[in-house]
């Protein structure tokens, strides 16, 4: 199996971006296993409250890194039909997963929220609970048992410099 193909570099995430704007009666919307990158994810979550309808939102395991948490996190809090939030395994860290959390426990319809697999580390998680508020843990499916911990130094440098790359591509794409 593996990672699909509508990496943000070529397209692919800018056109589903696109359908989604004209779709407001879209229900699920399941982007599971898709090298998205936070690039990716923020065109996708500019787009979502156009989704007005939208009930499930799975972008687990698409890499959208904290960068594309905190645009989700932003761009999901005018959807009152969400049911479940999938942002599993996608190296989320404390600030990205404590900022869904915080949005999420706004939502009354959501009933599923997975954050499992990301960076979090026992303090993050905490974090986490607490931003969701004790009324809505129930939600939190399956639970962070799987969180990768806080990266290592070498992780997070290697992070960071990818991302300061993206930014440079980012800023030659754009018109001056």
């Amino acid at each position: 199996t593996g990672s699909s193909g509508i990496n943000a570099e070529y397209g692919g995430v800018a056109a589903i971006a696109d359908c989604i704007k004209h779709s407001p009666n879209l229900k699920i919307l399941n982007l599971n296993d898709n090298i998205m990158t936070p690039k990716g994810a923020i065109a996708i979550a500019k787009a979502l409250p156009s989704a007005k309808m939208l009930e499930v939102l799975n972008m687990g395991d698409c890499l959208v890194k904290s960068k594309g948490a905190l645009s989700v996190a932003e761009n999901i809090k005018g959807l009152t039909n969400l049911k479940e939030l999938i942002l599993s395994y996608n190296e989320i860290k404390v600030d990205g997963g404590e900022a869904v959390a915080k949005m999420c426990a706004g939502l009354s319809s959501l009933t599923n929220l997975d954050l499992d697999g990301n960076h979090f580390g026992s303090e993050g998680k905490e974090k986490i609970t607490d931003a969701l508020g004790a009324d809505k843990l129930s939600i939190l499916k399956p639970g962070l048992d799987n969180d990768e911990g806080v990266p290592s130094d070498d992780e997070g440098e290697e992070e960071e410099k990818e991302e300061k790359e993206e930014e440079k591509e980012e800023k030659k794409d754009s018109p001056p």
